[in-house]
């Protein structure tokens, strides 16, 4: 008689060999791409911490230059003079109870005597320089008749937080001493 022939059993698992090489090559590629996942993350919050701050900068300029654009000039004198008090690198006073100055970090617009108004916060940067008719800089500190030649204010700030710096200048023409107003 002849014995039963038995077949070879068909394998319905994998061998530990080939699951430990499975999860290797998975881990594997999991890392790469969690660290791409994690850069483009922090590049992201990178990207949005400076535009946050460009933003806040480039706000607070804009205020600040609509208010020096329109210093009044005093309109008993001849040639016509501006209005404005004294000019330091860190501040400038106009027309008797306006001022523009940073104090403690902070940049502060005062209008009428009125109460402080905040325009930024976290100023590491902040400098005014004056320029005259030709272009030419005015010293650093003016007060009194000093500041009559004064046609031309620039600002330049720099603002920072988390490691992160922005900085912006600007330059703006006193509106009532343009050839033409």
């Amino acid at each position: 008689m002849n014995a039963p022939r038995t077949t070879p059993r068909a394998r319905h698992a994998f061998t530990i060999v080939e699951a430990v090489t499975v999860i290797s090559i998975l881990g594997a590629i999991g890392s790469v791409i969690s660290g791409l996942v994690f850069a483009a993350a922090r590049s992201y919050a990178d990207a949005s911490a400076s535009a946050q701050l460009q933003a806040e900068l480039s706000t607070a300029m804009a205020r600040m230059m609509r208010e020096l654009r329109y210093i009044p000039v005093d309109p008993n004198s001849a040639p016509l003079v501006p209005r404005i008090d004294s000019v330091t690198p860190a501040s400038i006073a106009w027309n008797s109870n306006n001022s523009l100055s940073v104090n403690g970090g902070q940049v502060q617009l005062v209008l009428a005597g009125g109460a402080p108004e905040l325009l930024l916060q976290n100023v590491t940067v902040f400098t005014i320089s004056t320029f005259d008719q030709d272009d030419a800089a005015l010293g650093g500190t003016l007060a009194g008749s000093a500041c009559f030649p004064v046609r031309r204010v620039e600002v330049l700030a720099s603002i920072s937080r988390n490691g992160k710096t922005e900085t912006l200048r600007s330059r703006v023409f006193l509106r009532g001493l343009m050839a033409g107003s």
